[in-house]
Parts: structure tokens; sequence; C-alpha cells
């Protein structure tokens, strides 16, 4: 027989209820419209060498079947929300698919979109005809890109009650023309309040040979493509305890589908660092951004696996290490430098990035608590001009009073 062209691929998962659970149903099924194709080879058990004793010089004893081990990884677009968010809002596969790799997606219920009220909004205080409902750190849209007021922008709810939204991070100008939309949000974010991991099975499904990979988990996490110009993206390490294969139909025609919304390069963004608790409007020239990501997640060992050869019975949040990198252009000449002695003064830093802003395509990202880190900010050279490194590592914002106004980095996608 000869093998078929390895292009052709079909990624599905579920949520297990247990962890690596021998079912293979694919009821319920989210198709993944991964970028990059999965490595199964990575995916399996070695033999072990058993180590005996010979007489003969070249005897081989046979080795020893090891447990599953291994990981694969899938890389998705991130498109925003996928549709406007000017009223309600339901998390798509997407989002709670990024939601399972940071540890929890915020209930959208209540938080609606919006529109002004009235003229006496200012920056930092909207007069909105919702009277509740938008949730204390959730990230919002504000207008519409070059309206003069809210330009499109993210910004971040400090309170909303009366009928009145308080803001941790001001609009670009007073949003003081009635009817001008508040789009809402669906929020993934970093979790304070557990240490859970929700297993997932994965389907593969080829023109040759199908998989069942149980016990599934992210492992880890990457934000990349977040250059001008370039598709940014969602890149996920996804661990497996066992895997089996199985027999099913190829091409895949019945499982559910996921998002379909095309991904927007990044552009009309924005970037709002002050100093934390500091509300004003102070935004970057940025040229580069980097977010480093080590997500805090722990493969438990056990004896009571599913499958006679499966040694992870689970996984466990640990502490996050989130850092951020941000490239600016270099000051003229100063004895005090900005940076420098922003530095040497070790102030923390809050910090909301927008990478895009249409509707139903903006993507950003709050950091509440940025504390320096690195080396004292000097000069460097990026593209034969000179610039300023500014490095940063994400903490809890301790003031907050739920899971979501505390995470140490939290996604809107509105």
């Amino acid at each position: 027989m000869t093998a078929c062209s390895s292009k052709l691929q079909h990624i599905s998962y579920v949520i297990e209820s247990a962890w690596g659970e021998a079912s293979t149903s694919t009821t319920s099924a989210q198709t993944i419209p991964t970028t990059v194709m999965a490595d199964l080879s990575k995916l399996g058990r070695m033999m072990l060498e058993s180590g005996r004793i010979v007489q003969f010089k070249n005897e081989r004893p046979k080795m020893i079947p090891g447990p599953f081990e291994g990981d694969f990884v899938i890389e998705i677009e991130a498109i925003g929300h996928g549709s406007t968010t000017a009223g309600a809002v339901t998390a798509t596969a997407a989002e709670t698919l990024l939601g399972y790799a940071l540890g929890a997606v915020a209930t959208p219920t209540g938080a609606d979109g919006t529109t002004i009220s009235g003229t006496a909004s200012t920056a930092v205080s909207l007069n909105v005809a919702a009277a509740s409902g938008l949730l204390a750190g959730q990230i919002i849209r504000l207008g519409a890109k070059n309206d003069g007021r809210g330009d499109g922008q993210p910004a971040v709810v400090s309170s909303h009650g009366t009928s009145v939204i308080a803001l941790k991070t001001a609009a670009p100008a007073a949003m003081n023309v009635a009817a001008d939309v508040v789009y809402t949000s669906i929020m993934v974010h970093t979790v304070e309040s557990t240490c859970a991991v929700q297993p997932l099975r994965f389907f593969f499904k080829t023109a040759d040979t199908n998989w069942c990979a149980h016990g599934s988990f992210i492992k880890a996490y990457q934000f990349t493509g977040g250059a001008p110009g370039q598709i940014a993206k969602h890149v996920f390490t996804i661990g497996v305890s066992w895997m089996e294969p199985i027999s099913t139909t190829f091409p895949d025609t019945t499982t559910t589908a996921a998002w379909t919304t095309n991904a927007v390069p990044t552009a009309a963004g924005s970037v709002f660092m002050n100093a934390y608790g500091t509300t004003t409007r102070a935004t970057l020239t940025a040229r580069a951004i980097t977010i480093g990501i080590t997500l805090g997640v722990q493969p438990v060992m056990g004896y009571n696996g599913i499958d006679s050869s499966q040694m992870i019975v689970g996984a466990s949040r640990i502490p996050d290490d989130i850092k951020v990198s941000l490239t600016v252009d270099a000051e003229g000449d100063s004895a005090t430098p900005t940076w420098w002695s922003a530095w040497a003064a070790n102030l923390r830093r809050h910090l909301l990035i927008a990478w895009s802003v249409g509707n139903g395509s903006t993507l950003s990202c709050y950091f509440p608590n940025l504390a320096w880190t690195g080396k004292q900010p000097t000069q460097m050279d990026m593209e034969g001009l000179n610039r300023v490194g500014l490095e940063f590592v994400a903490g809890t914002d301790t003031t907050g009073a739920t899971d979501l106004a505390r995470s140490a980095m939290r996604w809107g996608l509105a």
C-alpha cells in the first residue's frame, strides 16, 4: 500500500470528565484549524535497556517497553472574538481553548456591550446606558478607529455601577459623544484561586492511521507574530498521558466547526504604560514587544492510571513565570534618561497592549502589576537605529477582589 500525503490532517478535541478516561467518544468534538501539523512522532513509548548481564559479546536481551510519554504542538491564529461585542457575548472555541491553557475564561453573563449616554463622560469616567454588568478588571473597547475619542482602543474597567464605568486606563480622549459604543469582551486570564488543570482528549485523523490521545493537557504556551504587519498566533504544547490507534472516517465532516473568522495583521493598536495605579493615558512608541510565558503546569505522576503503561495521572498549576520585554526609541541627549531613571526608581507599572482594534478582531492584553527586571536600560542597536530595551516580570494585582481582577495576565478579545 502506498502512503498518502502527510499534509492531510484533522485535529479535534473534547473535554474529559476524568483524567485519561478510556472513552474514544467524539461527541461534541471541536475541530481545531491549526496552522501547523501536529508531529505525532514525539508521542508513544520508548524501549528501555534491560541492563541484564550477558555471556556473549554481542548478545542483546529483549528491551522493555516503557511508559507513555511525549507531547505535540498546535498553533492557532489569534483572531479576537470573531464577531461584534456591542451586545451580549458567548465564549468561542478559540477563547475556551486559550482558557484551558491560562486557567480561566471570565463569565460574560451580564457584561454586555453598552453605549455612551449624555455628554458628561470624560476619558476615565463613562456615563453609559447600562446600569451595571461590566466586570472589575475587564478589558473593553471604546468607540471606533479615528473617531477622535476612544479610537477603538481597549481600556480596563475599575468599576461599573449606577450607569458609570470608572476606568483604570484612560481613553485617548473624552468619551463625550452619546451613542458611541462601549464594546464588551471575552476575558481569558491566569488564575490565583485554583490549581486545577482541565484534561482533554485529542483526535488525530489522517488519510492513513488515526489516533486518540487521552489525558491531554496544555503544559506550555507561547504568543508569537505580534510584530507590526504579522499575524499573531497562540502556540500550545500539549502533553499526553496515553494514546491508542483508532479506526475512523477521514475526511471528518461530523465534528463541530470551530472558529472560522479570518485573522488580521497587527496594526493600528497602542501600548499604554504608566505607574501602577495611575489612570492617565501614557503611550509608548514601542518597536518590538516580546511576551515570554512559562506556564506553571506540573504533571502529576501516580500509580492509578487508566492504561497499564500510563504514568501521568493528573496535572496541577504552580506559579507562572511571565516576562514582558519592550523595545522603544532612544531619546535625545540627557543626563537623566527616562528609562535609566525609571529603572532606578524601581516603581511598579501597568501595561495594556492592543495588537489590533477592529470590530470582532480586537486583540489586547493587560498586565496590572509589572516589576522591573534585567539590566538597567542603556542603549542598543535595532534595525540600525538607537533603541532602548525595557524588561519586566508580571505579578498578581493583590488589590483585586476577584480572580479576573487579580490575574497577572489577562487577554481581552473583542
